[in-house]
């Protein structure tokens, strides 16, 4: 995930950058000078949206949940993916847990889309499921935020993987929709150039077949639990 919007973000600036260049593209070792930092790819790609989207400059600032899930990928994308090894080696570098970032990120989407009224109810459901088969102590489990686990956290945090797992989706999806529809913008004012020079072959490809799920709405996307089909 953290490949992929590093390079769905440095398509949008690869397609920007041919509108303000007669149609080059950028060289290999330009693209390397942008870099692996998700955030900061984030934010340029914010600079092209307000260039070319003036009047809605709303519409690109993130919520909490999605600030706190492009911070992760970012993070993840640059080091925190070797925070095992690091462990491991015994290495002193500071960084943070991928898990435990993630775990943060389950407990916002838990509190966002979870009522209270759900909440209460699912309190009753483990204590009565912990009491119907006495299981009332420790696991030999981690739990994400590096804890060992009771039978009663885990139970809860099986919960919200399945259930709140397609919410974290959905802020994933809205968190990128506004960039399609700029994308599409932005390749279609390719195409007007590439008409206007005679060019016959696209340089770019047509980006509304290769992004279909950004078309999602909210309901459609928690629905959805396979992604690769």
């Amino acid at each position: 995930l953290s490949i992929g919007l590093e390079r769905f973000f440095k398509i949008i600036y690869v397609v920007q950058y041919m509108i303000e260049n007669d149609l080059n593209k950028p060289t290999y070792i330009h693209l390397r000078k942008l870099g692996h930092d998700i955030s900061i790819l984030h934010q340029n790609a914010v600079n092209i949206a307000i260039k070319y989207e003036k009047r809605d400059k709303g519409k690109w600032v993130l919520n909490d949940e999605q600030s706190a899930i492009l911070t992760m990928l970012s993070e993840f994308g640059k080091e925190t993916r070797y925070y095992n090894l690091n462990t491991i080696i015994g290495d002193k570098k500071l960084m943070n847990d991928p898990l435990e970032q993630w775990n943060y990120i389950l407990e916002y989407c838990y509190w966002k889309y979870t009522s209270t009224t759900k909440r209460e109810r699912l309190s009753q459901e483990v204590i009565s499921w912990a009491e119907r088969n006495r299981l009332y102590g420790f696991t030999n489990e981690f739990g994400l935020d590096g804890h060992i686990m009771t039978y009663v956290d885990q139970y809860l945090l099986n919960w919200k993987v399945n259930k709140i797992s397609p919410c974290i989706a959905w802020e994933i999806i809205s968190m990128l929709q506004p960039y399609y529809f700029l994308l599409m913008r932005l390749r279609d004012t390719v195409q007007l150039m590439e008409q206007d020079k005679g060019i016959k072959d696209p340089l770019v490809p047509y980006f509304h077949e290769i992004f279909p799920y950004f078309l999602l709405d909210r309901a459609t996307a928690k629905r959805r639990r396979n992604w690769l089909d």
